[in-house]
């Protein structure tokens, strides 16, 4: 039986893909990191409750290798799912 990749680690790391040590160096360049919030709910048929958080923490990511071409260093830290969803509370999944 063929195994499927469930998970592939694309630069840059955030603070969930990265060892203590790999933490350990970065806090020696900074002591900057970033946190973001998203919301897990329902985005109709075609698009899974996670979105918003996965949208998150490529922003993050982003923002961290525009701060590295930059010469700054920050860590980008974990994407808390959490938000308040009035308009989707009632669909299966969602979190509010």
């Amino acid at each position: 039986m063929e195994k499927a990749t469930l998970y592939v680690v694309k630069a840059p790391k955030t603070i969930m893909e990265m060892t203590w040590e790999e933490v350990e160096e970065l806090g020696k360049k900074t002591d900057v990191a970033m946190v973001g919030v998203a919301s897990i709910e329902e985005h109709g048929y075609h698009l899974p409750l996670g979105m918003d958080t996965f949208f998150c923490t490529e922003i993050l990511k982003f923002a961290g290798e525009t701060l590295a071409a930059e010469g700054y260093h920050a860590l980008i830290g974990p994407t808390v799912e959490y938000g308040f969803c009035p308009g989707t509370k009632d669909y299966p999944g969602t979190i509010s």
